[in-house]
């Protein structure tokens, strides 16, 4: 047989097609020293990314690009699973950062992986993202029990689906903890746009708890009709307030929360 030299050896890329019973790669002609019978070594050098949505159409060439990105590098690191959520996905320009989620194997170091994906994705895209890393058990309980998480996963991008769960329940202690921010808000003065989280937060547990959609856009136009246009827009602007539209704010979000522990007492 002849033998090759390494240093010189003969290199070119090509895409893998589907044949009616095997995957193929055609050599170009140009490539002339390779020919039938030769003995040659695939490797291979980029994972073609499969974009799976939903409730997210239309999306701008330059927001696919990105989206295609970041998974591909996402699952290039090692992780089980990306989805990129959150405000990216629906607002126009609005977004302050683009919100990736990635699932990995129970036990692993999460904060490493969530460091580890974020500094891959920033070496190619100079955005601002925030990484969140759950183990894959976590992510099923979460996506079955936490109103923020199914609110989170209503619309999102990834590299595979996620069948629609059919075993949701109440966890009453995840609710509560998720109330906290909320309740320290009522007697704390915290920033305007955190108000306006809050308030967001327990419209997003009350939905959940009564059965209805907890689609983040839904969720806002409730928020807004609750606020008022006007403070909605000052506190989703994180503009400054002053004690009266404080006070009226924290009535209102009072009021969501005694109407969420009403709900979580009577099941």
């Amino acid at each position: 047989m002849k033998r090759i030299d390494k240093k010189n050896s003969i290199r070119f890329r090509a895409r893998v097609s589907k044949g009616s019973k095997f995957s193929q790669i055609y050599v170009p002609k140009s490539v002339e020293e390779i020919g039938a019978g030769d003995l040659v070594e695939v490797r291979l050098v980029q994972k073609r990314v499969s974009l799976f949505s939903r409730h997210v159409k239309n999306l701008p060439v330059f927001k696919q690009k990105v989206l295609e990105g970041v998974i591909r590098i996402g699952l290039g690191c090692g992780v089980q699973n990306v989805f990129v959520v959150g405000s990216f996905l629906t607002d126009v320009a609005g977004y302050h950062d683009i919100d990736v989620l990635v699932l990995v194997r129970d036990g692993e170091n999460r904060s490493v992986w969530s460091e580890r994906v974020l500094d891959a994705i920033i070496e190619e895209f100079p955005l601002k993202f925030h990484v969140l890393a759950l183990w894959e058990s976590e992510f099923e309980h979460l996506r079955n029990s936490c109103p923020l998480t199914n609110s989170m996963l209503y619309r999102y991008v990834s590299s595979r689906g996620i069948s629609k769960t059919s075993s949701r329940f109440i966890d009453k202690n995840r609710i509560l903890f998720l109330l906290m921010l909320p309740e320290d808000a009522l007697g704390v003065i915290v920033e305007s746009r955190t108000l306006y989280d809050c308030v967001r937060r327990v419209v997003t547990i009350e939905r959940f708890l009564k059965k209805e959609s907890v689609d983040v856009l839904e969720v806002v136009k409730q928020v807004e009709n609750i606020l008022g246009v006007k403070i909605f827009e000052f506190l989703k602007r994180n503009e400054q307030i002053n004690d009266d539209i404080r006070n009226h704010v924290r009535s209102l979000l009072r009021e969501r929360i005694e109407s969420v522990k009403e709900l979580l007492k009577n099941g």
